[in-house]
């Protein structure tokens, strides 16, 4: 997964549509268009209250999210880097992800290119989420 312009983007926890409705997690507009379930092989931890994705080289483990169309990718990229903490806009000492292309699966059976937003804080202490499932008040 070379492509640096990808159009999709995959989410796992905030993002997700069921849950950035809600007002108090503060999550930016996002101007996207939802196209289908889908999975990428990968471990999810439980970071304070929201999820850490570390994608999984062995493909043994899945993370279950939602896959979405950028309708306009410069400042929603911008905007959503410094909301989840992320490289590579987000430049600050606390930086906690890193926005990375992976091949994602989806429901319908095709695999897109899409960005990641991949935890890149130190895991040995943190609660493995095995479902591979993201539940806010889980």
């Amino acid at each position: 997964m070379t492509s640096r312009n990808a159009q999709y983007l995959f989410v796992y926890g905030y993002l997700m549509r069921k849950n950035r409705q809600l007002k108090e997690l503060g999550v930016p507009d996002m101007p996207v268009e939802y196209l289908s379930d889908g999975f990428i092989y990968a471990h999810l931890y439980r970071v304070a209250g929201f999820p850490g994705l570390v994608y999984d080289n062995t493909r043994k483990s899945r993370t279950y999210g939602e896959v979405y169309l950028v309708k306009e990718q410069k400042n929603f990229f911008m905007e959503m880097d410094a909301y989840e903490l992320s490289l590579p806009h987000y430049k600050e000492s606390d930086v906690a992800y890193h926005r990375r292309i992976r091949p994602v699966h989806l429901h319908k059976g095709m695999t897109l290119p899409c960005w990641v937003y991949e935890f890149i804080q130190p895991t040995d202490h943190l609660t493995r989420i095995k479902s591979g499932r993201f539940e806010l008040f889980g």
